[in-house]
């Protein structure tokens, strides 16, 4: 499948000084790469969690269904259902709100992927143009997208956490259970 990327070509701001489009550069590299990182952290957590959530759920549906439950075994299963329950919250899709995404479309920032969707090509190589050229309108998309994608990444770590926890007292549990079997 092939994939366009348009990327947008900044031009130094005309009404600027030279110091000053500098510091805009700088401020837009810094903000891009803290938006890198934090994708790079959402995929993470969502990897993680796609382990979490295949292996718990294999042991529960593997369990030996000959096996007598004691209280110690459904309590494990029960910490195990919680883990893959918590893990699916942090696969689980993170999209805007209707009134946000309302907001957003209204402010049509062009950073947003879902925002882009509903753009013609036109609008939106008109857009990228007027990005180029407006840096600080650029800096200002880009740090509010950079502020939700951290929230999202800070959920999904959250719940990514409470999985770990999760499996952790699973795997405590399910060993005794195992000794006094």
């Amino acid at each position: 499948m092939l994939h366009l990327v348009i990327t947008p070509r900044r031009a130094p701001a005309p009404a600027r000084s030279p110091a000053a489009g500098d510091d805009l550069d700088r401020a837009a590299h810094i903000a891009e790469t803290r938006h890198a990182e934090a994708q790079e952290a959402i995929r993470g957590a969502d990897q993680k969690a796609s382990l979490i959530a295949v292996i718990g759920g294999a042991l529960v549906a593997f369990r030996d269904q000959g096996a007598t439950l004691t209280p110690l075994t459904v309590a494990a299963l029960v910490a195990l259902l919680a883990a893959v329950v918590c893990a699916g919250a942090v696969i689980f899709p993170r999209l805007t709100r209707r009134r946000a995404r309302q907001e957003a479309s209204s402010r049509r920032d062009g950073v947003y992927w879902g925002e882009l969707r509903h753009w013609s090509p036109g609008e939106l190589a008109t857009h990228l143009e007027q990005q180029a050229t407006d840096q600080r309108a650029y800096l200002e998309a880009l740090g509010r997208q950079l502020v939700a994608i951290a929230r999202i990444a800070d959920v999904k770590h959250r719940w990514l956490r409470a999985a770990l926890v999760a499996a952790l007292v699973a795997a405590v549990l399910q060993v005794p259970a195992f000794l006094l079997r």
